[in-house]
């Protein structure tokens, strides 16, 4: 898989836009505005400015990202969509709006959310086997 580093100033940037947008979907709450942040910076965008825009991109950018960076899109979405505890209805419902703009087949988006979940699982287990 290529590091976020490796695509274009314009698909980083729809990147991160797609990003602000679902965080603004529910309100941005400070874990997201970190992860968003995080994520800007190690792409070489400014964090702050990357949160000012709750716009989606424009679907024609959408359509033109390369598979890798669509499945990496979509696996920090979803891992936004739950880091403050909450995958709200209204985080889905854009989650699938950005599928469909995509043509990225919703099943997919499914697989990504279960493979997470049981990722998240196997970390919390292991915090569990190794603390104290």
């Amino acid at each position: 898989m290529r590091s976020l580093s490796d695509y274009s100033d314009a698909e980083r940037k729809t990147y991160i836009q797609a990003l602000a947008a679902l965080a603004h979907t529910d309100g941005v709450h400070e874990r997201e505005r970190e992860y968003i942040k995080l994520q800007a910076e190690c792409v070489g965008l400014c964090g702050d400015e990357a949160l000012l825009n709750s716009e989606l991109p424009p679907a024609t950018d959408l359509v033109l990202l390369p598979d890798c960076l669509r499945n990496l899109i979509f696996r920090d979405l979803i891992t936004l969509g739950h880091i403050d505890g909450s995958f709200s209805e209204t985080e889905w419902e854009r989650v699938q709006e950005l599928a469909r703009l995509m043509d990225y087949p919703i099943e997919k988006v499914g697989e990504i959310e279960r493979w997470l979940q049981d990722y998240w699982e196997v970390l919390q287990r292991g915090e569990e086997l190794f603390a104290g």
